[in-house]
């Protein structure tokens, strides 16, 4: 690999993250939205649920399945945005990495001041 393509690689990585951050906070918004319906869901279909704790937590879960779908949905992509800036960020130390190298490297030859 090159300077000018370690370069490039490097300024498009930086770039996909601040793409992949920016895209993140809003699906953590969602899911704490669509999370904090579903515990009040819980709540109040708990309150007027009759029967045994099995009887009563199979209410809540007839009763709050939308709910629950959207809560555990928006989980789900908030989970896969955050391993995506996590992977994001794991290219940028590697080219990081390989940069340190290639000025190691340049050192040595003395071709670097």
């Amino acid at each position: 690999m090159t300077k000018e393509q370690l370069e490039n690689n490097i300024l498009a990585a930086v770039e996909e993250l601040r793409v992949a951050r920016s895209q993140l906070e809003p699906l953590a918004t969602e899911w704490a939205v669509a999370d904090q319906k579903y515990r009040k869901a819980q709540a109040v279909a708990l309150l007027q649920a009759e029967g045994t704790i099995p009887e009563k937590k199979a209410h809540v879960d007839k009763v709050c399945g939308n709910e629950m779908y959207a809560a555990h949905s928006a989980d789900a992509l908030r989970e896969a945005a955050k391993l995506n800036v996590g992977a994001i960020q794991a290219e940028l130390s590697a080219y990081q990495t390989l940069a340190r190298v290639m000025v190691a490297e340049m050192g040595l030859a003395g071709r670097y001041e």
